[in-house]
């Protein structure tokens, strides 16, 4: 009889282990998810704030090429067949032959 509560006592005492070291995995995890998530949010939130600047002024496509090499703000132009597409973080604005914006689209 003793030798059985000393085996289930040793069994209840590993489980405890495991699951504490479980529980500050959890923790650990969803604190650096939580970092994560806020950063993407802020970034999200600044380009926001670009794309509102760039589309209230009805800017063409060498003002909004202008406005980023002033702020310097990270982007990336390219012509794509008779357009011409400059793409930011989580944006890109989309340009016709005329140089006036066409879309602007989120992703």
């Amino acid at each position: 009889m003793k030798k059985t509560w000393k085996i289930l006592f040793w069994i209840c005492f590993v489980l405890f282990i495991f699951s504490n070291i479980f529980w500050i995995y959890n923790i650990i995890d969803m604190s650096v998810g939580k970092s994560y998530y806020e950063v993407s949010c802020n970034e999200y939130y600044n380009d926001m704030l670009e794309l509102k600047k760039i589309l209230e002024n009805n800017m063409n496509k060498e003002q909004v090429i202008d406005f980023l090499r002033k702020n310097e703000i990270k982007y990336e132009g390219f012509e794509k067949g008779n357009e011409f597409v400059i793409i930011l973080n989580s944006f890109d604005l989309t340009f016709g032959n005329d140089g006036k914006l066409k879309i602007s689209e989120i992703h």
